[in-house]
């Protein structure tokens, strides 16, 4: 289920597990009116869950131990002047970073992650 709110940020129900050696994984692309990718967000459904932010960090475990319900209400938010991304699950904040040189280790981020790009 994916719905967004007056917030514009993007709600998206899932009832997936962390299992061991497990291929299932929530991605969120952003494009560029231009049709051209400008990052993105994935949730990996591993034991335990991951997650990174596309072209600017690794994968990593959530610093906060996620909720454990099997439901989960994802919300993602953007803000596109300070390149400011949260990521919520079942209200409590995962992770809260917003991309520069210091936060993202992937050196071509800002061909992505760009003020200029006009993100949908």
């Amino acid at each position: 289920v994916v719905s967004t709110q007056s917030t514009g940020d993007l709600i998206i129900t899932t009832d997936s597990v962390g299992t061991t050696g497990g291929q299932e994984y929530l991605k969120l692309m952003y494009y560029t009116a231009s049709g051209d990718q400008a990052g993105g967000t994935n949730v990996y459904f591993w034991s335990p869950l991951e997650y990174d932010f596309e072209y600017c960090t690794s994968n990593a475990e959530f610093a906060i131990t996620p909720p454990t319900e099997v439901e989960k209400v994802w919300r993602i938010s953007l803000d596109q002047e300070s390149l400011n991304q949260k990521l919520y699950c079942n209200d409590v904040l995962l992770a809260d970073i917003t991309m520069s040189d210091d936060t993202c280790t992937r050196a071509t981020w800002r061909d992505y992650w760009s003020q200029e790009n006009e993100i949908t």
